[in-house]
């Protein structure tokens, strides 16, 4: 028998229990995906990436966000 641990970071939205997820993605293809997630569980949206397109969106994002807080 083998066993193995994902991490899963959520950030909620405190008023009605939704929240973005960021974890491996459900296929076992060593991507990560990014989920929202609906109150009561439902999917609204789904994005998949390899772990390089997930570093320059990390680039990009907080390029943007300091331009935007300028």
């Amino acid at each position: 028998m083998s066993y193995s641990i994902e991490k899963h970071y959520r950030v909620y939205d405190d008023s009605d229990g939704s929240y973005i997820s960021v974890s491996p993605d459900a296929d076992g293809l060593s991507l990560v995906e990014i989920r929202q997630v609906l109150p009561g569980g439902t999917i609204l949206s789904r994005i998949t990436m390899t772990r390089e397109q997930a570093d320059l969106l990390q680039v990009q994002l907080s390029s943007y966000l300091a331009d935007v807080h300028e």
